[in-house]
């Protein structure tokens, strides 16, 4: 009983072994101009919005009630400039390329 034991305990270990490898890929990055431009951030900011008042207004009750609440999204609106300068987006514009599936396609 226990040499089946250790024998199961070894295959499973065995079966479960991982190679750890160094992975590295080319990284790319989405241009600057790009990336800061006005039109772009009206729209994200306006999507971002829309996003979350759905999500309040699903949640609300669909019973005849008004709901006594309102959404509102504090410090984002579209139409004017913002204070703060959007330089540092804290790596977020860098991206690579992945390939999924057999065959590879990239994404």
């Amino acid at each position: 009983m226990q040499f089946s034991t250790l024998v199961t305990i070894a295959l499973s270990l065995f079966a479960a072994s991982a190679d750890a490898k160094k992975f590295s890929t080319n990284m790319q990055k989405i241009p600057q101009d790009e990336t800061l431009d006005a039109t772009r951030f009206a729209d994200y900011t306006s999507a971002l919005a829309s996003k979350y008042t759905q999500a309040f207004a699903a949640g609300t009750p669909i019973f005849g009630h008004k709901p006594q609440q309102v959404a509102e999204i504090p410090f984002v609106d579209s139409q004017q400039k913002h204070e703060a300068p959007l330089t540092d987006y804290l790596n977020a514009q860098y991206f690579t390329e992945i390939q999924l599936g057999t065959p590879g396609q990239p994404f």
